[in-house]
């Protein structure tokens, strides 16, 4: 089995455009050579987890961001 690894792993909740830090963050990691995802639906973060739990995926770090609603801020 082939293990992929990521050095940065960005997880998004919530809808909505992700904040200016995090393209900051992935222009950065391009500029370093760094392997990254950023899990933007339901779909790719039931990829990520599936590859961690078949330990098919090592993840370094894993940035979880929430995008706030209109109708609920927090």
């Amino acid at each position: 089995m082939t293990l992929e690894r990521f050095h940065l792993v960005f997880a998004r909740g919530g809808d909505g455009p992700p904040p200016r830090f995090i393209a900051l963050l992935e222009h950065e990691c391009r500029a370093r050579g760094l392997t990254f995802a950023h899990c933007r639906t339901h779909d790719h973060a039931a990829w990520l987890l599936h590859g961690l739990a078949q330990r098919a995926l090592v993840v370094d770090m894993l940035l979880f961001y929430k995008i706030p609603s209109p109708t609920n801020p927090h």
